[in-house]
This record gives structure tokens, C-alpha cells and sequence, in this order.
């Protein structure tokens, strides 16, 4: 499963060479955790967040979501990364 997220996100990442310059491929294929690349994923997603995506980015985006249990949207509560309360 881990294997066909990291393809996913290499995928993705190759078809934007603006997202390559702030994320390189070799980062995602050094990802050997399911924490480390549900990182990478928000990572791709903040980072692209302003930006339209292209529709194989969406799908690809989507299914490493699904594979890592993430939830399939941005706003699913169990997919949002873990921020310690402000005092």
C-alpha cells in the first residue's frame, strides 16, 4: 500500500513542475512511514491549495488519501493533522 501512495505522489509531482521545486521526488521516495507520507500529502495539498489542479493530480491526490485512511476530502475531521490546543 505504502509503494502505490509513493507512486501516486511521484505521479502527481510529475505533473507539476512548480510543486517539484518545493517537493522533490526523492523526498517521496525516502517516505518508508504511513505518518511520513500522510505528511507529504498535506504538504502537496497545502502546497497547491491556491492553485487549480489538474484533474489526474486531483486523482491521484484523492487515492493516496483513501490507501492512508486520510478521508477523501479536505474538510473530513479524521483526515485534518493533529495541532496542539492554543492556550
Amino acid at each position: 500500500m505504502l509503494d502505490e501512495v509513493r507512486r501516486l505522489l511521484i505521479d502527481t509531482l510529475r505533473r507539476d513542475t512548480l510543486l517539484q521545486r518545493v517537493l522533490a521526488p526523492a523526498r517521496v521516495r525516502a517516505a518508508h512511514t504511513q505518518e511520513a507520507l500522510i505528511g507529504l500529502v498535506w504538504d502537496i495539498e497545502r502546497e497547491r491549495a491556491q492553485a487549480r489542479r489538474k484533474r489526474g493530480q486531483l486523482l491521484n491526490l484523492q487515492r493516496a488519501r483513501e490507501l492512508l485512511g486520510m478521508g477523501n476530502t479536505l474538510v473530513a475531521e479524521d483526515s485534518l493533522p493533529w495541532t496542539p490546543p492554543v492556550p
